[in-house]
């Protein structure tokens, strides 16, 4: 299984130039861009072991040639698992699979980010950077052979070249156009193409969206894996603060009567848009951008947990160990006679008022010490609590600061 996490400096290069020059703008081929062995990102022996994972979704994974889709029930079939009546009903065919890559089909898996680890944690390097969802798929293709016709993309895409060569042929990117619109096209009407490359394994093309490109494995069988950024129009930014604006004032909520005069419907509208005007003038933006970042970082398909390994691990906490407190995990309900009511991950527990209060403070505090969590109960308390709050998922081992 691939274990390599490409960075986003060998994805763009210099990041200052990148967003001056390429984002959004215009593509960017970067040759030799991935460091060591691109398969370690994911290899053509990784994909015969995922269609050889029968349990998984089929909806995840397509195959496509010169545009003519297979996808479904030509792809699946009834799998009998050990118990008797059980069985998967679309679990995913191998020998299917295998026949239409034979016909000259290539082999499209999306989401390979809620998959594999290497590829969670690439996607979480570019949602986190445009606050917005990334998305993995790899294209394997066979020799000589090309999936889809000419198009563009409703977002903009990295690929990275993992096994073989793919001839490429980029077109200019529009200077007018929308982000999530798609469309497809014929090589007449595009003209002489801006980029006409065979990607080789480490090679990195950056295609922003709505940008003419096709593509077209050679001599070799090819692999690559495109990650797909999304990015924030201003209409995305500014649609959820006039809904904030128009929903938190009174004058907005009144429903007018569609059979009034026009002129006094117009002149209706004209004094709730500059009432409108007024509110957005006086609405904290930042924070509301704050907010529209913070949930586009919160996508949950790039999100990697560890709870498994920290459990393991809570036996092997010393005095030492670092730990803090988990932002919302824990609710005190009521303290009384020096026991409290807490709920943990949304399991109702009783524990002394100490450890309580040392676990409400932890979550507004920096990584402390497992030693230190009740200072007046000394170490061995604070490290058998600490211990088994970490087990609970109350407290979390931190990482180490440096000094």
């Amino acid at each position: 299984m691939g274990t390599y996490t490409p960075t986003f400096a060998e994805l763009v290069g210099d990041e200052n130039e990148f967003f001056a020059s390429y984002h959004t703008r215009r593509t960017l081929l970067r040759r030799g861009a991935v460091a060591g062995d691109p398969r370690e990102i994911l290899s053509v022996a990784d994909m015969d072991d995922i269609v050889h994972q029968e349990g998984m979704r089929p909806s995840l994974l397509r195959m496509l040639g010169q545009g003519t889709g297979v996808a479904g029930s030509s792809m699946t079939r009834r799998l009998e698992l050990r118990r008797e009546g059980k069985a998967i009903d679309d679990a995913l065919a191998p020998d299917k699979v295998y026949a239409h890559f034979r016909a000259g089909k290539t082999l499209i898996h999306a989401g390979l980010n809620h998959t594999r680890p290497n590829l969670r944690r690439l996607c979480g390097i570019l949602t986190e950077k445009f606050a917005a969802p990334a998305e993995a798929v790899a294209y394997l293709t066979p020799a000589g052979q090309q999936g889809a016709r000419a198009h563009s993309d409703p977002s903009d895409v990295y690929v990275i070249q993992l096994e073989g060569t793919k001839h490429w042929q980029v077109w200019a990117t529009p200077e007018s156009r929308r982000l999530g619109v798609d469309r497809d096209y014929t090589l007449a009407e595009l003209g002489k193409p801006l980029l006409d490359v065979s990607l080789r394994p480490g090679d990195v093309l950056y295609v922003p969206y709505g940008t003419p490109h096709v593509a077209a494995a050679e001599e070799q069988v090819s692999l690559h894996v495109t990650v797909v950024a999304l990015a924030r129009t201003w209409a995305q930014l500014l649609l959820p603060i006039l809904e904030q604006v128009l929903d938190s004032h009174e004058e907005f909520w009144p429903a007018p009567y569609a059979g009034d005069d026009p002129a006094t419907l117009a002149a209706a509208v004209k004094e709730r848009v500059d009432a409108l005007v007024q509110h957005l003038g006086n609405a904290d933006l930042a924070a509301a951008l704050d907010q529209r970042f913070a949930d586009g970082r919160s996508y949950e398909g790039v999100a990697q947990g560890h709870f498994f390994a920290e459990t393991a691990a809570a036996d092997g906490i010393d005095e030492q160990t670092l730990v803090a407190g988990v932002p919302g995990a824990s609710t005190v309900h009521e303290i009384d006679n020096g026991t409290a009511v807490v709920t943990v991950r949304g399991n109702k527990l009783t524990m002394p008022e100490s450890v309580a209060t040392a676990l409400a403070g932890a979550s507004t505090t920096r990584p402390f010490r497992a030693g230190d969590f009740l200072p007046d109960r000394g170490q061995d308390q604070s490290l058998a609590n600490v211990k088994q709050l970490v087990r609970l998922g109350a407290l979390h081992i931190a990482p180490a600061i440096a000094a």
